[in-house]
């Protein structure tokens, strides 16, 4: 009676590790946007004036929102920085929102990677909660249409081809 109980446990614990696996697998791609919305408006103040998407109508938009405590976050900077090197910025480009409750981390840890991408500061977390963001990091990639085209919740280094496939997708689209 007690090795069936015993062998009843270990398959109770492998059912649950089983399904934890999965659902942390279930992350690992982007996702297409369930419909190609318009990204919500934000009325937030950037060091170069109000961050205001519709500006950047006609190009590619990388939105990611990240923190420095997040150890994916810190692993996707590198590719962020490389994405926004590899195509033109009148097509494509970047846009990093720190999420961090104050701007002292993210500018030290910035500061230390010495990144060139545009940041903003999240630190009360209006936008990213206007985007729905539950994970770190969460990337909004938006169509040249201006509508939100794919989702990407956590950073996989093993997924940066689907990542950048999907930019390339979004640039050659006519």
């Amino acid at each position: 009676m007690k090795l069936m109980t015993q062998g009843a446990r270990r398959r109770g614990t492998l059912t649950v590790a089983t399904l934890a696996l999965l659902g942390m697998m279930s992350g690992t791609s982007p996702s297409r946007a369930t419909s190609a919305s318009p990204p919500p408006s934000i009325g937030v103040m950037t060091p170069t004036g109000p961050l205001d998407l519709t500006r950047f109508k006609g190009k590619v938009i990388y939105l990611d929102f990240w923190a420095s405590w997040c150890a994916p976050c810190k692993l996707e900077f590198p590719f962020m920085d490389k994405l926004a090197a590899s195509y033109p910025p009148g097509k494509f480009m970047v846009i990093a929102v720190d999420v961090d409750h104050g701007r002292e981390k993210g500018v030290a840890w910035l500061t230390k990677i010495a990144s060139r991408l545009p940041i903003v500061y999240d630190s009360d977390g209006a936008i990213a909660k206007s985007y729905g963001v539950s994970e770190m990091p969460t990337t909004f990639l938006i169509g040249r249409d201006g509508r939100i085209r794919y989702i990407q919740k956590g950073f996989f280094p093993e997924q940066e081809a689907a990542y950048q496939a999907h930019v390339e997708a979004l640039l050659n689209e006519k």
